[in-house]
C-alpha cells in the first residue's frame, strides 16, 4: 500500500470504531486541559503581577500601557513557541498507555480478529500504565539526544540532508514503537524494518513532522500517527 492509502485507511478506521476515538481522545483532552491551566496561570497571574509592578515601579501612563502590551505579546509568542514544541511530547507519555492499546485494536480489524471488549482494554491500560509511562520517557529521552545531535548536523551542509533524515525517522520510530514492543522486536529486527522501508518511512516521517508543525491539527497527529504506522507496519508484514 501506498502513503495516500495507509492515510486514507487510517481515516475509515479512526471513524469506524468508536472506541479508538474514545481512547484518542482522552489523552489529548487531558493534554489541553494541561495547557489551558498553564495558558490560563500566564494570562492572568503573571499579567496580573507584572502589570502591577509596571504601575508601581514605571508608571501608568501611556508608556506603561505599552509595556504591558508588549509583555502580553511576549508571553502569547511564548506560550505558542512552547505548545508548539513540548505538546507533542507531553501528550505522548500521557498517552503512550492509549496508544498501546490503540494500536492493537487496529492491528486486530486489519487482521480480521475480534477487538478486544472495552472492559479488557481497560484493563490492559490499567496494567501496563506505568511500564508504559516508563518506556514513552525512555524512548522521549532518546529522541530528543538525536534530535540534538540532528540540529547541530543541520549547520554543516554536506550533512543537513543526513539530519534531516534522521528527524523523519525520529517520527517515524515514535510511532512504529507501539507495534515493535508488542512483537518483541529486537534492535537489529528494528534496524532491519526501518532499512527496508527507506522511502516510505522517510517520507511518511516528513509528512507527519509537518502536521506536528500545524496549530489544532497537532492535537489529532498522535493517535493518527498510531493508527497510520500500525497499518503500515502490519501490511509491510503480512507482504513480506
Amino acid at each position: 500500500m501506498n502513503i495516500l492509502s495507509v492515510f486514507k485507511l487510517s481515516l475509515t478506521i479512526y471513524k469506524k470504531d468508536k472506541w479508538i476515538l474514545f481512547f484518542s481522545f482522552i489523552p489529548v483532552l487531558i493534554g489541553m486541559l494541561l495547557y489551558g491551566i498553564v495558558g490560563t496561570y500566564l494570562y492572568s497571574d503573571v499579567l496580573g503581577m507584572g502589570n502591577e509592578w509596571i504601575k508601581a515601579k514605571i508608571t501608568s501612563d501611556t508608556f506603561g500601557t505599552f509595556v504591558v502590551y508588549f509583555m502580553v505579546t511576549l508571553l502569547t509568542i511564548a506560550f505558542y513557541l512552547i505548545t508548539w514544541w513540548t505538546f507533542t511530547l507531553i501528550v505522548s507519555v500521557i498517552s503512550s498507555p492509549f496508544n498501546d492499546v490503540l494500536s492493537k485494536r487496529v492491528e486486530r480489524a486489519l487482521l480480521g480478529k475480534e477487538a478486544d471488549t472495552i472492559g479488557e482494554s481497560i484493563s490492559e491500560i490499567a496494567k501496563g500504565f506505568v511500564s508504559s509511562i516508563y518506556n514513552e520517557l525512555k524512548k522521549i529521552s532518546l529522541i530528543l539526544i538525536i534530535t540534538i545531535v540532528a540540529f547541530f548536523l543541520s549547520f554543516i551542509p554536506v550533512l543537513t540532508p543526513f539530519g534531516m533524515i534522521l528527524s523523519s525517522y525520529l517520527m517515524s520510530v515514535t510511532f512504529l514503537d507501539y507495534s515493535w514492543t508488542r512483537k518483541s522486536l529486537k534492535v537489529s529486527g528494528c534496524i532491519n524494518v526501518l532499512r527496508s522501508g527507506f522511502l516510505v518511512y522517510s517520507l511518511s516521517g516528513f509528512i507527519f513532522l509537518g502536521l506536528v508543525a500545524v496549530p489544532l491539527v497537532q492535537f489529532f497527529v498522535i493517535p493518527l500517527g498510531v493508527i497510520f504506522y500500525t497499518i503500515l507496519y502490519t501490511q509491510r508484514s503480512l507482504n513480506g
